[in-house]
């Protein structure tokens, strides 16, 4: 089933990047494989340069994070339109690192392609990171460990098909 209305599919992608976000702060390799395509291509452009393509590239990048540092991803501004069989996307970040001395806060833009599987979840085909700037900052603790109101729920139950 090919979806057209922007909104629908603006809503289902902000859903996929919130799934993507929590996944990438838990540093849950299994979640962020669930959100892709096995063909998944990774491009980051700006301050970082990188480019990776298949599934085990695409996680490499993320297993290169040490799992012992505490991240935030806040991701706004999502909107997807159709084009063709794929799903563009585009959506504002701001992805925080907190460590010692400092915390490292990475701002920029995600423009992605979701294809849509089998049982109509969107998968990430292409993750295209811009990065606009990084800004080091001085450290101020860990914060707030508490649990959010859904982090009892797994986050593969969240990623349901569209109710049609």
């Amino acid at each position: 089933m090919t979806y057209r209305d922007p909104v629908d599919l603006s809503t289902r992608g902000a859903h996929v990047y919130h799934l993507y976000g929590r996944a990438n702060d838990a540093h849950d390799i299994d979640q962020l494989r669930a959100l892709a395509t096995d063909d998944v291509t990774i491009t980051i452009t700006g301050l970082v340069q990188k480019h990776a393509v298949g599934i085990e590239a695409y996680l490499d990048l993320f297993r290169a994070h040490d799992p012992g540092e505490r991240t935030r991803h806040v991701i706004t501004s999502v909107v997807a339109e159709a084009d063709g069989d794929r799903i563009r996307s585009r959506a504002d970040f701001r992805a925080t690192v907190f460590g010692e001395p400092q915390n490292r806060v990475t701002y920029g833009v995600y423009r992605d392609v979701f294809r849509q599987d089998a049982d109509g979840r969107l998968l990430v085909a292409h993750k295209y990171i811009a990065v606009q700037r990084v800004l080091h900052l001085p450290a101020t603790g860990r914060g707030d460990d508490q649990p959010t109101p859904w982090s009892d729920q797994p986050p593969s139950t969240l990623n349901s098909p569209p109710v049609t």
